[in-house]
């Protein structure tokens, strides 16, 4: 059964005091996998979160525009999946998942870059995006731990800013999460650790979209 007590953000609160110092200062003391380790795997399991991912199938399925925006809502629905699987593995765990995030707002800003039409809007607007973030690892942290009302209305306000209004589609990406969440909690430690290696089952179940699903294997345990 999934430990999903640790919430992506919220263990942090549990973390000593003088564990964060000894973080700080670089030790490695009860870690199995050192740190440059760890930035690979941290930094992989990001590629896996975005580069897989048939976007137009999402946005199609999703009913979602073909924006920015919604390429950031998808790509941090995966992330935090992540994040709740890191948080089961202590600071190896909290390490990697903050590789994880560091990654993908390194990329959140190249590709505000690319857009080339946001001039000095950029910063505000990534600013903009760190604070939806924020609400959303909380909302859906609040939802995993509920029922599927909790859950689909947690998506209802983060993954569709409450513009949506086809249950049809919340209860798609309810069960999207629901088996995303409970196969990587099925992820063996090491694979997590040492190699970053996620993969995602299909967004309608049993059904092998065209892009992402032929490429890797469903499960990984």
């Amino acid at each position: 059964m999934s430990n999903y007590g640790s919430h992506s953000l919220g263990s942090e609160l549990n973390t000593g005091f003088f564990t964060k110092v000894l973080d700080k200062l670089g030790y490695q003391i009860g870690m199995k996998y050192g740190k440059s380790r760890l930035r690979i795997a941290g930094s992989k399991m990001y590629e896996l979160c975005v580069t897989p991912i048939d976007h137009l199938y999402f946005f199609k399925a999703c009913g979602l525009p073909d924006t920015y925006n919604s390429w950031f809502v998808i790509t941090e629905l995966h992330v935090w999946m992540c994040m709740v699987r890191l948080m089961r593995e202590d600071r190896e765990g909290r390490f990697t998942r903050n590789i994880l995030v560091q990654m993908m707002w390194d990329d959140v800003d190249k590709r505000c870059k690319q857009l080339g039409n946001l001039g000095s809007d950029r910063t505000m607007y990534i600013q903009e995006l760190h604070e939806h973030f924020q609400a959303s690892l909380f909302g859906y942290d609040e939802g995993i731990l509920g029922n599927d009302m909790v859950l689909a209305a947690a998506i209802w306000r983060h993954f569709y800013a409450m513009k949506l209004d086809d249950p049809i589609k919340l209860n798609l990406l309810v069960g999207y999460i629901r088996r995303n969440v409970h196969n990587l909690d099925n992820v063996q430690s090491e694979k997590l650790l040492r190699k970053g290696d996620v993969a995602w089952l299909p967004l309608e179940e049993g059904v092998k979209t065209p892009d992402y699903m032929s490429k890797r294997e469903r499960k990984i345990v």
